[in-house]
């Protein structure tokens, strides 16, 4: 059983329940960014074929499976891929920036604006428009 490679972190898959491991990416410019991250944290003898397991990352970092969630179908837990682990024991993860009003608005804006140029689809005679 693979155990998680963070110095002082005994997790295994399913041990504690809910708890996932994941292999150090293969991507190379990602697998550095995990080894600064983890730097105080991983023995000097790691492999990078060692796993990382699910509590050192924020539920953001994880993809989620709405489908699944939504039939009560169990998953499989996926890293984002440019996921890095930030969480660890006496650490919080950093705090996220949140956005600006400026951003805020424009998202809204664009979803109204998408929402305005769908096209319409009605098959009662009272949904459609008055001529």
């Amino acid at each position: 059983m693979p155990a998680c490679e963070v110095s002082g972190c005994t997790n295994q898959p399913g041990k504690p329940p809910g708890t996932s491991c994941h292999r150090f990416p293969s991507d190379e410019a990602v697998r550095a960014r995990w080894v600064t991250a983890l730097a105080q944290n991983l023995p000097e003898n790691y492999q990078t074929n060692s796993y990382v397991c699910s509590k050192h990352f924020t539920a953001e970092d994880f993809v989620r499976d709405y489908p699944a969630e939504l039939l009560g179908y169990s998953r499989r837990r996926r890293l984002n891929p440019e996921a890095i682990p930030t969480v660890f024991a006496g650490r919080e993860p950093p705090a996220k920036r949140p956005k600006s009003k400026y951003q805020t608005q424009k998202e809204t804006a664009e979803i109204l604006e998408q929402a305005y140029n769908m096209p319409r689809q009605c098959s009662s005679p009272h949904m459609l428009p008055h001529q």
